[in-house]
């Protein structure tokens, strides 16, 4: 969906948003699993050792590949912190607390939105242009939305006439 000026082709960030698509769903029909076998699992918990494993994974792998910071600003300081309590340990709490009551199809839908809220938001916040390239994009999330919906309608209009 982003993109300057016309379609340019495929590039490497193309290729991680791919496999970063590949890991989500991954992780939600894994979650999907262990709130199968363990209906009585702590969300809690459950968030902050998924979130632990994750942050000693990351930050064995920056401290090999990024530079190390010397100063950050007030407001990169406030950045970190935000992007730390909201962006990440609130919006994973309400996830996975969210995905115990509904299907994992549901949930990747949602999150497949993600694109999407941001791009409209941008574009009434800080006035991003709409672009061909942002309509075809939208266009074919909303399609895959559908389509996703629409089996999964189909399956369980299938099931009842099986009853």
């Amino acid at each position: 969906m982003s993109g300057e000026g016309e379609w340019a082709g495929l590039s490497s960030g193309d290729l991680l948003v791919f496999l970063c698509a590949v890991f989500f769903a991954l992780h939600i029909l894994m979650v999907d699993r262990a709130y199968e076998k363990h209906q009585d699992i702590d969300t809690l918990a459950f968030v902050m050792i998924q979130l632990m494993v994750v942050g000693v994974i990351d930050t064995a792998i920056a401290a090999v590949s990024e530079p190390i910071p010397h100063q950050l600003s007030g407001y990169g300081w406030f950045a970190f912190w935000f992007d730390c309590l909201i962006g990440t340990l609130l919006a994973y709490v309400v996830q996975i607390k969210a995905q115990q009551f509904s299907p994992p199809v549901h949930v990747s839908i949602l999150l497949s939105l993600e694109a999407v809220f941001a791009f409209l938001f941008s574009w009434l916040l800080w006035g991003e242009p709409l672009t061909t390239v942002v309509v075809i994009g939208v266009a074919l999330m909303l399609a895959g939305i559908y389509v996703t919906e629409l089996s999964d309608h189909k399956e369980k209009a299938d099931e009842v006439d099986r009853i």
